[in-house]
């Protein structure tokens, strides 16, 4: 029976990942899929950044793992693709005041390598400072060993 059950979810799975290739291809927009997959990683990475920020509120062991350096590097390089100009960017996470103070948080009481960067980066967007946001960019896609798709330039607030 659980076998059963294992293959229905795999032959579902299956279909819903053709469909969604097909309705790309179809409207010409392929990147659904990547959209549903990006959503669904960043409420998976939102979740356990707050399970992390409740612990160190409450300063006890998180019941999830510690966020690691290259987790955070790569949700904050997400968000900077959000405000700026590039060839080709992978991924976007909203700059929300609630997500910018729960990774300051984490930063704060990490021994991350780049701590100090990133809490640079992280108050100036606290600010609304955006006017740095290619150069927090490359800094961020650097650490992520980025090779194409270098932050040429900051969006104008209109075009974000």
């Amino acid at each position: 029976m659980k076998k059963k059950i294992i293959i229905v979810i795999i032959i579902l799975f299956i279909c819903l990942s053709g469909g969604l290739y097909l309705f790309g291809e179809i409207t010409g927009n392929q990147n659904i899929a990547t959209k549903c997959v990006e959503k669904i990683n960043t409420m998976r990475f939102d979740q356990k950044l707050e399970k992390n920020v409740k612990a160190v509120e409450n300063n006890k062991k998180p019941s999830v793992p510690k966020l690691s350096e290259m987790e955070v590097v790569d949700v904050m390089h997400k968000m900077a693709n959000t405000k700026v100009i590039a060839d080709k960017k992978w991924g976007f996470v909203k700059i929300t005041k609630e997500r910018i103070k729960n990774l300051k948080t984490i930063v704060s009481e990490s021994n991350y390598k780049e701590k100090e960067k990133l809490l640079e980066i992280l108050n100036k967007w606290e600010e609304g400072n955006f006017s740095e946001a290619d150069k927090d960019h490359n800094f961020l896609w650097d650490k992520l060993g980025g090779t194409v798709g270098k932050a040429k330039g900051v969006l104008k607030e209109e075009q974000n």
